[in-house]
């Protein structure tokens, strides 16, 4: 194992420890993100409906390809690559 991640482990481990000492309810299992505070996803049932025509008529089409053809398709629409990656995960 590397130094840093081995350093991390510890960093991770006095977090947990000193948390579960101050909150005696605390649940180290629970999720530790909030999704209250997540921005909404930009890609709604017209834009999904819209990469399914492209990669139907462009199965080889790039994910920066259906990126460019979404901003193309729809007025003041801007989205990252990413945001496309994680449509078809």
């Amino acid at each position: 194992m590397q130094e840093g991640t081995t350093a991390m482990r510890k960093k991770l481990l006095f977090v947990y420890c000193n948390r579960a000492q101050r909150d005696k309810d605390w649940n180290v299992l629970e999720e530790q993100t909030s999704k209250v505070n997540r921005e909404k996803g930009r890609l709604e049932e017209k834009h999904n409906g819209h990469l399914i025509n492209v990669y139907d008529y462009h199965p080889q089409a790039r994910v920066s390809d259906a990126v460019t053809f979404l901003i193309e398709k729809f007025e003041n629409f801007s989205l990252k690559d990413t945001s496309v990656r994680m449509y078809f995960v």
